[in-house]
């Protein structure tokens, strides 16, 4: 399997980026109005995102090893498994 950055052009490398880090500043800014402990959380999802993003392995399924749908990775752009997956470990 090649790593997302070889399989996606360098554009959407760039979008996904883009997305994150803006996520991003969006829980920080909401740092004043919720709860501490839930903010720190999605911040570490957020960082973890950004380190699958720069080390090639963003977009992939971290169970799997499949790729993740890019409506997905939209819509939540710091998850870490296939809809299959979460679905699996939601039912556990």
């Amino acid at each position: 399997m090649k790593p997302m950055d070889e399989q996606r052009a360098p554009a959407a490398i760039s979008v996904a980026r883009s997305r994150i880090v803006e996520r991003k500043q969006r829980l920080r800014e909401a740092a004043a109005t919720s709860s501490a402990a839930y903010l720190t959380e999605l911040l570490a999802e957020v960082d973890a995102a950004l380190e699958r993003l720069n080390a090639g392995a963003y977009g992939i399924c971290e169970s799997c090893e499949e790729e993740i749908d890019r409506e997905r990775l939209a819509a939540m752009p710091f998850t870490k498994l296939c809809l299959s997956c979460q679905e699996d470990l939601e039912r556990q």
